[in-house]
């Protein structure tokens, strides 16, 4: 075909020059009309297929990035808000900021739980936002000032306004961002075993104390769910660490397998009191309390109680 040959066939959409007398004569109109509809026709199938990709292409991008849950960071502790005891019934107001960098005259409600979770890393760039966010700190606003106004062991709230400051025993992330009965509790033992982060508890522990003029202590921490996975009692925890070694490898967690855990025997809360008993002093009372996110479950009634500080640690019952 010629060159003029080639430009007439693609203004007619493609389609075949017929030959005539006077050289080439174009193609009939129901020919022509035909093949432009499959041309669009075809060329709407492709765009649609190009499209399907690169949403196929986006979705994974973002499963892979934004839909895994885990974060390398730490949350750092924060004052959640303001317990109002001015009048009753008590009112929690939620303003989150820093704790005070220089001593105030305020008192506080020092709330310990083991670690952040999902909700407390921003999903995008994994950051820590804060503690308690999701459920946790939506029941500490609804049902934490009726737990205190209605508790049963004599806590007398003598302070109009308490600051109510939630500090985690551990800043990372233990469920590496699953299900809590998975990793949670078998990272927060592996971390506690590390004298240097029960010494980082310890120094945001005291540093939070140290800036408020009172103070009351509530551990909030889970008793953890890793009792269930004990096989024996001959010192190493019966969930099987080495067996996720790859998926640890793949977050950059560098865990060493051979080492026990030598805490399996003790709750979550249990460690964590320990700790803190070592802390205050004799005159200091510890509180207990269950983890706020089963709180306004029918199961579950919340009820403030002191810790025995001769048994903290031991799990004697779930």
């Amino acid at each position: 075909m010629t060159v003029l040959g080639d430009v007439a066939a693609t203004a007619f959409g493609g389609a075949a020059l017929a030959p005539s007398s006077r050289g080439f004569a174009p193609p009939s109109v129901s020919k022509r009309c035909s093949t432009s509809i499959c041309y669009v026709f075809e060329n709407c199938c492709n765009l649609l297929l190009q499209f399907a990709a690169i949403k196929i292409l986006l979705s994974q991008a973002i499963n892979s990035y934004v839909m895994c849950n885990y974060s390398p960071h730490k949350c750092y502790d924060q004052v959640f808000g303001t317990l109002n005891c001015k009048t009753k019934p008590y009112e929690v107001l939620e303003k989150r900021y820093d704790i005070p960098a220089a001593p105030c005259e305020k008192a506080a409600i020092i709330v310990i739980l083991e670690s952040p979770h999902i909700a407390e890393f921003d999903p995008v760039t994994k950051c820590g936002i804060g503690p308690c966010r999701g459920k946790t700190g939506l029941n500490i606003a609804k049902y934490f000032s009726s737990i205190l106004m209605n508790n049963s062991v004599g806590l007398i709230l003598d302070h109009e306004e308490y600051d109510i400051v939630i500090v985690n025993a551990v800043q990372y992330q233990c469920s590496l961002g699953e299900e809590t009965k998975l990793y949670r509790d078998a990272m927060f033992l592996y971390y506690w075993e590390q004298s240097e982060l029960r010494e980082d508890f310890k120094k945001r522990f005291d540093f939070v104390r140290s800036k408020y003029s009172d103070s009351i202590v509530i551990n909030c921490c889970t008793n953890g769910e890793h009792i269930n996975l004990l096989t024996d009692h001959s010192g190493r925890l019966g969930y099987d660490l080495q067996s996720d070694k790859m998926y640890f490898d793949e977050l950059g967690i560098n865990i060493p397998f051979t080492s026990d855990l030598k805490s399996y025997e003790y709750s979550l809360k249990g460690c964590v009191s320990d700790e803190i008993c070592n802390i205050l002093h004799a005159n200091e009372m510890l509180f207990l309390l269950e983890h706020p996110s089963s709180w306004g479950y029918e199961a579950v009634k919340p009820h403030l109680r002191k810790a025995l500080r001769q048994c903290c640690r031991k799990i004697k019952s779930k």
